[in-house]
């Protein structure tokens, strides 16, 4: 599927911060320079930022990897867009059709229609499965443009991240990590995925959004439904609706082992800085730059030492231009918070349909 917007990157089913990080961590959400690890359940899993002191109170819970260094990130380098996302944006797969039916619904007396946000989306879909995300009050998104910097860390300490999730944190070997260089956030949000849809009714869903009253946003959102759908809204009750500080997309760096991970943590690896060919078995990590989910340029990196398929070597660290068109990024899991990770249609104006 082709999306109108690659540059989104990969959304999240759990957009909230975890309630158990610090909460220096808390308040703005997640960050350019974090890492960790996307879970099976469609959150992220926060490590350490890289561009953090080791003092910062994220580091204190598990310390931070042996190779770590602060890095300080230029202030220019950085792009921030906080209106990319007006307010009542609706973003879906593309089988799902979009309707605006505010207007009709409020009849028109914009009285009638609950709360300043007074939004009302039909969705309707003939698919088995798609996912829809929808913004009442908007989203921004900020980049980190000198990409180079962060790619250069990733290759330079890969292996040693990978080392330190495993041992010290207690996380699964072989677990891809994430470096985070760009990211969407919301003040609000919600987010259905449905899977079962299918037949001759397909799906009906209308998604209702009022005014948020001492921050309870699950009483100011819902969906009617006619069918099996999953769907969550937040942030939840007691946290911030003011700031945003919900990330609904991600984007930066994956990095995956390149061999398998028993045999790669049980020995010590040293890293040659000599080129090798693509096909080269030797232990290091796979670095991959990313938008975590949809297609992106495969030339971003430049050519030389460049296989049919993207892959760049560099020593023992395998760099590919991911993902690309004929080898789509695969979320790490397939629950419902998968079907998110599908290629997405950004539809600015509900009136308009588009079908598979």
């Amino acid at each position: 599927m082709i999306r109108a917007d690659p540059s989104r990157g990969y959304p999240l089913w759990h957009p909230e911060p975890d309630s158990n990080l610090p909460k220096a961590c808390l308040t703005n959400g997640l960050r350019i320079g974090d890492v960790g690890i996307v879970t099976a359940d469609g959150s992220f899993d926060l490590l350490f930022n890289i561009c953090s002191p080791r003092d910062h109170p994220l580091h204190q819970l598990c310390g931070v990897p042996e190779t770590f260094r602060q890095v300080h990130l230029p202030i220019h380098e950085f792009r921030d867009f906080p209106f990319t996302d007006n307010p009542g944006r609706a973003i879906s797969t593309q089988s799902v059709n979009q309707r605006n039916i505010t207007a009709e619904v409020s009849g028109g007396n914009s009285t009638v229609a609950q709360g300043s946000a007074g939004l009302n989306l039909e969705f309707s879909s003939s698919s088995a499965e798609g996912a829809i995300l929808v913004l009442p009050e908007g989203a921004g998104k900020r980049d980190f443009a000198h990409l180079s910097i962060l790619r250069a860390e990733a290759q330079k300490n890969g292996e040693s991240w990978h080392r330190f999730a495993h041992i010290n944190c207690g996380r699964t070997a072989g677990d891809d990590l994430y470096l985070i260089t760009g990211h969407h956030k919301a003040s609000s949000w919600s987010v259905a995925a449905f899977s079962e849809a299918g037949g001759s009714t397909g799906l009906s869903a209308t998604f209702s959004a009022g005014q948020v009253v001492r921050g309870n946003v699950a009483m100011a959102y819902s969906w009617q439904v006619t069918n099996p759908v999953h769907w969550r809204v937040g942030p939840e009750q007691g946290h911030s609706t003011h700031k945003r500080n919900q990330a609904v997309f991600l984007r930066g760096f994956r990095i995956a082992l390149k061999q398998r991970p028993f045999a790669f943590f049980s020995k010590r690896v040293d890293v040659s800085v000599q080129h090798t060919d693509t096909k080269s078995s030797g232990p290091g990590v796979s670095l991959s730059p990313t938008s975590l989910s949809g297609s992106g340029s495969q030339g971003s990196w430049g050519s030389r030492h460049r296989s049919s398929h993207g892959a760049l070597d560099r020593g023992r660290m395998k760099m590919l231009s991911f993902p690309n068109e004929t080898a789509p990024h695969q979320p790490p899991s397939k629950p419902c918070h998968a079907f998110l990770a599908e290629r997405y249609v950004d539809e600015p104006d509900c009136r308009r349909q588009r079908r598979r």
